[in-house]
């Protein structure tokens, strides 16, 4: 059975820690949710749907039910990352749409 990489390995202690520089980095890179989760090694809905679609692939050429078992589970939680991915995608450009909207007077 293939080794299927899906996120960087957890570097074993817990939470991240809070970055002050988070704010100037949100900014250099446009601003944009996405282009943070980018940086931070998300990957992006398709390359979620495309490892889903290999843990299938794979799945429906193993031999045993256990590698079955675990192959469409692996590719049941990539799906759900790539509901994920894409939701945030859409959240990051409504938010960048309100952000440049023009500003109504309140009378």
């Amino acid at each position: 059975m293939k080794t299927i990489s899906g996120c960087p390995p957890d570097d074993g202690r817990g939470k991240a820690q809070a970055n002050p520089d988070a704010d100037l980095t949100v900014r250099a890179l446009g601003g944009t949710v996405a282009a943070v989760a980018r940086l931070v090694g998300m990957r992006t809905a398709r390359e979620y749907l495309e490892l889903a679609s290999h843990c299938e692939s794979e799945a429906a050429k193993a031999q045993d039910k256990f590698s079955r078992y675990q192959l469409l589970s692996f590719a049941e939680s990539y799906r759900t990352l790539a509901e994920s991915a894409a939701t945030l995608d859409r959240s990051s450009k409504a938010l960048e749409t309100i952000r440049h909207a023009p500003k109504r007077l309140n009378l």
